[in-house]
């Protein structure tokens, strides 16, 4: 919004209003008219939310924030109009990174328990070869006694 055609009688007004101290400039005196005009007609911010979100260009969250009210009342505006509620989606190619990922864990993990499995055994051989006793003992399946 950078050239907005006012009748005269309107430059007029805004012209007096800033030359009796009021506002600074214009473009004070624009946004507090616009924010006075969303303010008194809520119905507006409703309409505007509800038309960026449809473009896409805010969150539905965000779009409620800006209306004024809660995401679920939100969704209702949303159902009223015949706004389909479009829930974000990762990509195929993000998806299976992720899950290659947690095999690698998975795989990690398990050498790790091996490893420590291995350890355990070593410790015992050890110990019936020095002629320690051994007793059987029970532990559960994160290895706690």
């Amino acid at each position: 919004m950078t050239n907005i055609a006012v009748p005269n009688v309107y430059k007029k007004r805004v012209d007096a209003v800033i030359a009796a101290g009021h506002y600074k400039s214009r473009s004070a005196l624009l946004k507090d008219a616009l924010r006075s005009l969303f303010e008194i007609k809520p119905y507006l911010n409703i309409s505007a939310s509800v038309e960026l979100y449809k473009k896409g260009e805010v969150t539905l969250s965000k779009a409620a924030e800006l209306a004024g009210i809660t995401t679920i009342e939100f969704k209702d505006v949303l159902k009223d109009r015949g706004v389909k509620i479009e829930v974000p989606g990762e990509s195929k190619e993000k998806i299976d990174k992720q899950i290659m990922g947690i095999s690698s864990i998975r795989k990690k993990k398990k050498r790790l328990h091996r490893i420590s499995e291995d350890y355990a055994y070593d410790e015992i051989v050890e110990g019936i070869e020095r002629g320690d006793e051994v007793k059987r003992i029970k532990c559960d399946r994160n290895g706690k006694f």
